[in-house]
């Protein structure tokens, strides 16, 4: 690996790693993209989550008695019917298509979010239109 990729990889990781701790969440979003812009997807989806189960077992650690069991059970029952998929997708798939789908997810996933949404109320919270 050269020494430019290096530091490339590693700020990556710091960009993504500061979203995280800035907003909550966010980390593999900005991470997988910009890493599979260099290195192979098979490298950049695995490395990212190592990245994010280092950062969040390290907040794990610090909050634990903050940890709210039954919101975060339904979340992780939720999310493992799509670990085969993230498993064998980038191993098994066409790279170039692997990177499609990732952009297009992508794209929709900015869509939706940015679309305005008048009718929902959130308790405690103003939601504010320009």
């Amino acid at each position: 690996m050269s020494a430019p990729l290096v530091v490339y990889v590693i700020a990556v990781i710091f960009l993504a790693t500061l979203i995280r701790s800035a907003l909550g969440f966010g980390e593999a979003l900005v991470a997988v993209p910009l890493l599979a812009m260099r290195i192979p997807i098979t490298v950049a989806a695995p490395l990212a989550v190592l990245i994010s189960v280092v950062v969040a077992a390290g907040i794990v650690v610090q909050d634990w008695r903050r940890v709210e069991l039954r919101s975060a059970s339904g979340l992780i029952l939720s999310s493992l019917p799509g670990i085969p998929i993230g498993i064998l997708l980038p191993v098994r798939g066409n790279e170039q298509v692997v990177k499609s789908i990732l952009g297009a997810l992508i794209v929709t996933f900015a869509i939706y979010v940015s679309r305005p949404r008048r009718g929902r109320v959130y308790p405690g919270i103003v939601m504010h239109y320009w």
